[in-house]
């Protein structure tokens, strides 16, 4: 008899554990890694996770170390505030940093990857038209990174700002369904409001309308532009 209370007892004990890890992972947010360099502002990074703390468990890692585990329970990494040097290191598919490292092992994970560029980038997304100042080697030169970000788009990889990740569920992925190659010559109001993309591809050549300037930067859409036709008008 007391052999089987203590039998029971056992089980009863391995049922209470089982449904505690159930309710554990059932209740615990998923996990988003945040990899930022060291020369990141504190303020940012602390107003960053706050914004997200709501959907995830954030958890933030410095570019800088290498990571004492898998990725194998992140389920998002968000690449904060990274410069030009992360993002033509991606594209080539090279690992010789830290960031460069996890952001090729979350691509060959199948794990989403959020990136936000450093302000100091903003530039290269302003879509090129008769007001553009940059001379013709700044316009290659910027077509040249913008070609980097394209492959990243190509591999799955979905470019924002903070408040575009904050309104992303756990599990969505935009990747390149999100991305719209324009082939007409005026791009207009009506065309960005029929649009779901997040990313527009345009031709240097292509007329984008004020209304549809003011229409991108209000729904948060990117304009970027392909290296055809560069340096004609």
């Amino acid at each position: 008899m007391k052999d089987h209370q203590r039998q029971l007892i056992k089980h009863r004990q391995l049922i209470e554990e089982i449904a505690r890890e159930v309710v554990r992972r059932v209740c615990s947010p998923p996990r988003l890694l945040m990899v930022y360099n060291t020369d990141a502002n504190p303020e940012d990074l602390d107003l960053a996770k706050a914004a997200l703390q709501h959907k995830w468990q954030v958890e933030l890692h410095t570019a800088d170390a290498a990571l004492d585990d898998t990725l194998t329970s992140v389920h998002m990494v968000y690449f904060f505030h990274m410069d030009q040097d992360f993002i033509v290191r991606g594209a080539l598919g090279l690992t010789d940093t830290v960031g460069a490292a996890v952001l090729a092992q979350a691509l060959q994970s199948d794990i989403p990857v959020f990136i936000q560029v450093a302000p100091s980038l903003e530039w290269m997304f302003a879509a090129h038209d008769e007001r553009d100042s940059l001379s013709t080697g700044a316009k290659r030169y910027r077509d040249y990174l913008l070609q980097q970000v394209r492959t990243l788009l190509d591999f799955g990889v979905t470019f924002g700002t903070l408040a575009d990740l904050a309104k992303l569920k756990p599990g969505d992925r935009q990747g390149n369904q999100a991305i719209w190659h324009f082939t007409g010559q005026l791009l207009t109001q009506r065309a960005l409001q029929e649009t779901e993309a997040k990313t527009i591809v345009v031709s240097p050549s292509v007329i984008i309308t004020p209304l549809a300037r003011d229409t991108a930067r209000e729904r948060g859409i990117k304009l970027l532009v392909s290296k055809d036709e560069v340096g004609q008008r």
